[in-house]
């Protein structure tokens, strides 16, 4: 190997597993250096982009225990991944992906309010995991939401926190306001972005919806106009921007209480999530129509374009249709279908794009888990608490 050009023992190298790649760095200091080097982590990283058998579904078991199994296995039994258990915090539900890495939450407080728990950066394939300083919730917050990307122009992961307020008296008007913090990894520390009067709401704890990398996504109710809006945060400017929805007829809660009449049949369009599929942003909507009801996804062709947004399919499987909280979780091109996590009573389905059929996911000894996430293997570091021996 020694006579071999150092561009060829990359190349090689970097098609290894993880866990062979970790212990090849013991093997002398020239391979050290080589798998540390910021250069050959990256082009590690596209490479496993690209690669079904290293994409993970990761599950926060109910003792909050962290669970993996590939792709390519999705009914083989899962992977304990016991040195987080054995040696780290527990771990109950995700907050997003990227690269590699999750960001989890942690409840080793015990505490019951969710919006205080304990926020973690975890690289699940190298066993580092880093504990984010806690921040303060606010006391007047409606609810918390968190996204976590990556800032290319800076080369620094972040992790953005949205509090929504709720300011007023008793007698006065309400407003709702929106505050705004962004963790920095590479600093360790949180910075204040805004904290203003704003007609966006929202009543439930949701994770930004990440594309390319470095654009987070959440759905606002406006109150103004009694619509759901998508706001855009780009985490290399930090500024907002708003994305167009696509044409769909919604009938807002006013009408709704009135029992809306169209064409003579009741039809109500509820907006259940927003989501990422196959590195596009997609929205997944609900109709009920003659006590029936089917989830429709909808998904963006061209990034900011209102008119590349084509409605992909239609389930009416009443295991995924009755639930006001439908996520997709990934596309498996091998087995040309998507996975669907519900959350009014958390399961996992696969749609299969070419029956057109839904069955539930079982995993082989893990009948009850707390949160599910996709992710990448990758060596991607974190500056970490712990970390495993290679």
């Amino acid at each position: 190997m020694g006579s071999l050009p150092i561009d060829v023992i990359s190349d090689i190298l970097a098609r290894l597993p993880v866990k062979y790649l970790l212990r090849s760095k013991s093997v002398c200091k020239s391979w050290f250096t080589l798998i540390t080097s910021k250069h050959f982590i990256n082009f590690h990283l596209r490479l496993n982009t690209l690669s079904s058998s290293d994409k993970l579904l990761l599950f926060s078991s109910s003792d909050h225990s962290l669970y993996s199994v590939t792709f390519d296995s999705l009914e083989s039994p899962p992977t304990k991944l016991s040195y987080f258990s054995d040696n780290g915090p527990s771990f109950s539900g995700f907050g997003g992906s990227c690269n590699g890495l999750l960001l989890c939450f942690s409840n080793d407080n015990n505490n019951n309010d969710a919006s205080n728990n304990d926020v973690y950066l975890v690289n699940p394939s190298t066993f580092q995991y880093r504990k984010i300083p806690k921040l303060k919730v606010p006391k007047s917050h409606v609810c918390v939401n968190y996204g976590f990307g990556y800032d290319h122009k800076t080369d620094d992961y972040k992790v953005i926190r949205i509090v929504i307020l709720v300011y007023g008296c008793e007698d006065g008007p309400v407003f709702n306001a929106r505050e705004v913090m962004v963790y920095s990894l590479k600093a360790n520390s949180w910075r204040f972005i805004e904290e203003k009067i704003s007609d966006y709401a929202t009543l439930a704890s949701r994770n930004g919806a990440l594309v390319n990398n470095h654009l987070l996504h959440w759905m606002f109710w406006c109150i103004s106009k009694k619509e759901h809006r998508i706001s855009s945060f780009n985490l290399c400017n930090e500024q907002w921007s708003e994305i167009p929805m696509p044409d769909y007829v919604e009938i807002g809660l006013d009408n709704h209480r009135k029992g809306l009449e169209c064409n003579g049949d009741y039809k109500k369009i509820d907006v259940l999530h927003l989501g990422v599929l196959d590195e596009r942003l997609c929205l997944l909507t609900r109709k009920v129509q003659n006590n029936m009801c089917d989830v429709g996804m909808w998904v963006m062709k061209e990034y900011g374009v209102k008119k590349s947004w084509v409605k992909l399919l239609n389930i009416s499987d009443l295991n995924v249709s009755r639930s006001l909280k439908v996520v997709p979780i990934a596309y498996s091109e091998r087995y040309s279908e998507i996975l669907f996590r519900t959350e009014k009573e958390l399961n996992v389905f696969r749609y299969d794009l070419k029956k057109k059929r839904t069955t539930r996911l079982e995993i082989p000894g893990l009948s009850n888990f707390d949160g599910v996430s996709a992710c990448i293997r990758s060596i991607v570091p974190l500056i970490c608490h712990g970390e495993i021996d290679a």
